[in-house]
C-alpha cells in the first residue's frame, strides 16, 4: 500500500488512547491486542511495516467490535480477514485522520465475506464512471464466484461454496433462503472451522440452522431497518408510551456515567435503581467480611459483604475473571439458580428426539382451571426403546405426569393409540427435567408415538393446570426497539421459531389443537404476540437402539399388563412394555 502513516498524530493523544485502550480491555480484549488496535486507528502504525501478527490483532479487535463470536476467530479466519478487509479498514482510518487527502486506492464495492480461510482474491475496483446501482450487484456476484473458487481447495460441493459466498456478500435474503441453502452455509462454516466434512451429518446441520443461523445473520447483515423507522411510530407499534420511556431513559442516563466499580479491586456497588441490569454473570462465592473501603470512595455500601462473581470475559478481566459485587447493589435482578445433572456414563447409541430448537429469551407458563394436556408426536425409522422423557416446567412445585402412546396407523390425536406406560414426579424448581418412566417402551420401526404431559401447580387462586412454553423477540420487534432507543448501524440478533404442523399439540377443552394453529391465532389477535416468536413444546424422548437394549439384558417370559406385553430382565429388573 502507498498510503502514508501518521506519526504526528501521537502528540497530545496519550489520555485519549489510554481511555480507549482501557475500554477495550474492560470489554475482554487482551491488552496487547487493544494496544495495537488503538495505535493503528490513531495512525501511529505504518501499515506497510506491520507484521502479519499485528494485522491479525487489528482484525481480531475489529471483529469483536462487530460481535463476531470469539471462538470463530481462529488464526486462519483472521488471515482471511487480513487478506480481504485490512486494506479497506486502513483506508477508512486514513480518510478519517486526513479527510482532505485523496486515497490512492479505489474503495472496494463491499467488505469481503467473513470466511474462515485465507482468501487470495482481492476486491474488484469499480470504474470511476460506474453506476453503483447498476453495477454493484454484478461486481459482488463476480467476487462471490472468485471467492468460491478459492475455497474449492476445501473439497466441498461447488454449490455449497457459492451459496456461502453469495450469502456473506448480502446477495441472498436470509428470510427467502431454503433450509438446504442454510445448511450449506453452516456446512462451510463448520469445515472452514476445522471439522471434517464427512463427519458432519444432515441432522447436525439442521440443528445448527435452528440454533445458530440467526446469530450468523446478525453478524453478516447488521440492521439497517431501524434507521428508517420513526421512533414514535415504533413505540406505538410496540404499545409503549414514547414520552414516558424517554423520560425514564434520560433519568437513567444522567447517572449512567458514574463510576460504580473500583478498577483497582474490581469491587462494584450500584447505589441507584436508575441503573438497570444489562449483563448476565455467575455468583461463585461470597465474603461476608469484604470491607466497604474496597468499593469506590464516592459509592460505598452501608455495610461489608460481597458476592464473588465470575464474569464471562475470560481471566484477563478483573481478578482472574472475577469481581466483587456488594450485597447491597441495586442493579441485581432476575436472580436464578441452575443445577446441571449429567450422565456419569454416556449411553451408547442414545438419541434424543425433540422439536424445540429456538434459543428462547423467555420461559413462562399459562395457567388454566380447565384440564390442559400437552403432547409431542414423534416418528421412528428403526426399532427403538424409549427409556426416559424430558419436560420443561416454569413454576415452583410443578407436579408432572406423562403418558406414552403407541399410535395406530391413521391416528387422529396424540391419544389415538395404545397406552404403553406412564410416569410422574414433583419438581421443586423450574427448569428442564429428565423424567423416568414406569417401564421402558419398545417403539417398532416405521411407527409413531406420543408423549402426553399434564402439569399442575399451586397458584394464589388454588390449583391450576400449567402450559409452559418459550418465546422471544422477533426480528421486527428488535428493529422497532432499536428505533425507539435511537440505535442504528449495529448488528443485532433475534429469535426465530419454526413450528411444524403435526409436531406439538395442546388440549384444554377436551379436543386437541395443533400448537401451530394456537400460535397463529394468538399472533392474529394480539399485538404483543404478533411481535414475538414461539417454539414447539419442550417435550423430548430419550431413545436407545432395540438391539443395544436386548444385548444388555436377559429378558424373562412375557407377562400382560393393561393390554400390553411386558418383559423384565432377570438380572437387574429392567422392564420393557410393547404392543402385542
Amino acid at each position: 500500500m502507498s498510503i502514508g502513516y501518521h506519526a504526528d498524530s501521537a502528540t497530545g493523544e496519550a489520555a485519549g488512547m489510554a481511555a480507549e485502550r482501557e475500554q477495550l480491555i474492560l470489554s475482554n480484549i487482551p491488552e496487547d491486542d487493544a494496544d495495537v488496535y488503538v495505535r493503528f486507528v490513531r495512525g501511529l502504525l505504518d501499515p506497510d511495516q506491520m507484521t502479519q501478527a499485528q494485522k491479525r490483532q487489528v482484525m481480531f479487535v475489529y471483529a469483536r467490535k462487530q460481535s463476531i463470536p470469539r471462538k470463530t476467530l481462529t488464526e486462519e479466519y483472521l488471515d482471511g480477514m487480513v487478506a480481504t478487509q485490512f486494506e479497506e479498514l486502513w483506508r477508512n482510518v486514513d480518510s478519517r485522520l486526513h479527510p482532505t487527502a485523496a486515497p490512492d486506492v479505489t474503495p472496494a464495492p463491499a467488505p469481503a465475506p467473513a470466511t474462515a480461510t485465507s482468501l487470495e482474491a482481492t476486491a474488484t475496483d469499480l470504474p470511476a464512471d460506474a453506476d453503483p446501482a447498476a453495477d454493484s450487484r454484478a461486481a459482488l456476484e463476480q467476487q462471490a464466484e472468485r471467492d468460491a473458487e478459492a475455497l474449492r481447495l476445501t473439497e466441498l460441493p461447488e454449490d455449497a461454496l457459492l451459496t456461502f459466498c453469495r450469502f456473506f456478500y448480502g446477495l441472498m435474503d436470509p428470510e427467502q433462503m431454503t433450509m438446504d441453502q442454510k445448511k450449506q452455509v453452516m456446512l462451510v462454516m463448520k469445515v472452514t472451522g476445522g471439522k471434517e466434512a464427512d463427519e458432519i451429518t444432515d441432522e447436525e446441520l439442521e440443528r445448527s440452522v435452528w440454533l445458530s443461523f440467526g446469530e450468523v445473520c446478525a453478524v453478516v447483515a447488521p440492521s439497517a431497518g431501524s434507521d428508517a423507522i420513526d421512533p414514535r411510530e415504533a413505540a406505538a407499534a410496540l404499545g409503549v408510551d414514547y414520552d414516558a420511556y424517554m423520560a425514564t431513559r434520560e433519568a437513567a442516563e444522567a447517572v449512567s456515567g458514574t463510576g460504580y466499580i473500583n478498577t483497582d479491586t474490581y469491587a462494584q456497588y450500584t447505589d441507584t435503581t436508575w441503573v438497570s441490569a444489562s449483563h448476565a454473570v455467575t455468583i461463585i462465592g461470597w465474603d461476608d467480611n469484604y470491607a466497604v473501603s474496597n468499593f469506590p470512595a464516592d459509592h460505598q455500601p452501608p455495610a461489608p459483604g460481597a458476592w464473588i462473581v465470575r464474569n464471562s470475559w475470560g481471566e484477563g478481566y478483573g481478578n482472574d475473571g472475577c469481581f466483587y459485587l456488594s450485597y447491597y447493589d441495586q442493579s441485581i435482578s432476575i436472580a436464578e439458580t441452575f443445577e446441571f445433572v449429567t450422565e456419569t456414563a454416556p449411553q451408547e447409541g442414545l438419541s434424543i428426539a425433540s422439536y424445540d430448537y429456538m434459543q428462547a429469551s423467555y420461559v413462562t407458563a399459562a395457567h388454566t382451571e380447565q384440564p390442559a394436556l400437552l403432547a409431542n408426536i414423534f416418528s421412528v425409522d428403526s426399532e427403538l426403546v424409549l427409556t426416559d422423557v424430558s419436560v420443561m416446567t416454569a413454576d415452583l412445585d410443578a407436579d408432572v405426569s406423562v403418558e406414552v402412546y403407541l399410535l395406530r396407523d391413521g391416528y387422529t390425536s396424540p391419544t389415538d393409540g395404545t397406552l404403553l406406560t406412564s410416569g410422574s414426579k414433583l419438581f421443586r424448581y423450574a427448569g428442564y427435567h429428565r423424567l423416568g418412566l414406569d417401564t421402558a417402551c419398545l417403539i417398532p420401526a416405521g411407527s409413531s408415538f406420543s408423549i402426553v404431559q399434564t402439569q399442575t401447580v399451586e397458584t394464589g387462586d388454588g390449583a391450576h393446570y400449567a402450559v409452559p412454553f418459550t418465546n422471544g423477540s422477533s426480528r421486527r420487534a428488535t428493529e422497532l426497539w432499536y428505533a425507539v432507543m435511537g440505535i442504528s448501524g449495529m448488528s443485532y440478533s433475534w429469535n426465530e421459531g419454526r413450528i411444524g404442523r403435526g409436531e406439538s399439540f395442546l388440549c384444554t377443552d377436551g379436543s386437541w389443537q395443533d400448537w401451530l394453529d394456537i400460535v397463529n391465532e394468538a399472533k392474529a389477535s394480539n399485538k404483543t404476540a404478533a411481535l414475538a416468536e414461539f417454539d414447539n413444546l419442550s417435550i423430548k424422548a430419550y431413545l436407545l437402539p432395540a438391539e443395544t437394549v436386548s444385548s444388555s439384558h436377559s429378558f424373562g417370559p412375557e407377562t400382560e399388563e393393561d393390554g400390553c406385553a411386558v418383559v423384565s430382565c432377570t438380572d437387574c429388573g429392567f422392564t420393557m412394555a410393547f404392543r402385542k
